[in-house]
């Protein structure tokens, strides 16, 4: 089925390998006012998706319907401490869809362990992200850059959107936190980039080395 959260993050990882491939600006901008046209033509033949933006960043909108899932999300938000369990039936419930097996992992992880243990890990995605734009840096084969920019910019993005997401800052769908959201095929295909990164960084010292023995 249609997974818009999952087009977004591809898109994304494409407009950045295109930039660090020395696209032209002027590229970037019309590609820019067509998606933009092509916003306004899927909101005109389906209206519903206008409420759902707006919902996703004013869940009072809708506080019943499109807005529902967010008006828990800002009860968390408002009742969350900066150690321990919120003081909210949300988390207490198993009747809620804000659980850790659902794209809200880390909502949940702010209602239920608080706003200071959410902070190390947006802090640990903060220095993964780094990591990897760094390791990008120091690989000399122009495949093996292009291969970490690409994965590095799946996992940037997805974390990005999904801790917006869970805090009322972005369009609420399918936004996987990656090695943290529940799900077998998500986990399995995270693996498998940090598998490519590890393997493309590695060989970056045998390139090095080889060289350095001529």
């Amino acid at each position: 089925e249609p997974d818009f959260g999952t087009g977004v993050v591809i898109v994304m990882t494409i407009i950045v390998l295109l930039f660090v491939s020395g696209v032209k600006m002027n590229f970037f901008i019309k590609i820019g006012i067509l998606g933009l046209i092509g916003i306004i033509v899927l909101i005109l033949i389906a209206p519903y998706r206008l409420e759902r933006i707006t919902s996703s960043f004013n869940p009072e909108s809708d506080p019943n319907e499109s807005g529902y899932e967010g008006m828990l999300q800002k009860e968390i938000l408002e009742k969350a401490k900066w150690f321990g369990e919120a003081d909210t039936d949300i988390i207490k419930s198993d009747e809620f869809i804000i659980s850790k097996e659902s794209n809200f992992a880390f909502i949940y992880l702010v209602g239920k362990q608080g706003i200071a243990v959410a902070g190390i890990l947006v802090l640990t995605i903060i220095l993964v992200s780094v990591k990897l734009i760094l390791n990008a840096k120091n690989i000399k084969d122009k495949y093996g850059k292009f291969l970490i920019i690409g994965m590095g910019s799946l996992y940037i993005v997805q974390s990005i959107m999904s801790v917006l997401m869970n805090v009322n800052l972005a369009v609420r769908t399918g936004f996987n936190l990656p090695l943290v959201s529940y799900g077998e095929v998500y986990f399995i295909v995270n693996m498998i980039c940090i598998g490519l990164v590890l393997s493309v960084y590695k060989r970056k010292d045998v390139i090095e080395y080889e060289e350095a023995a001529q």
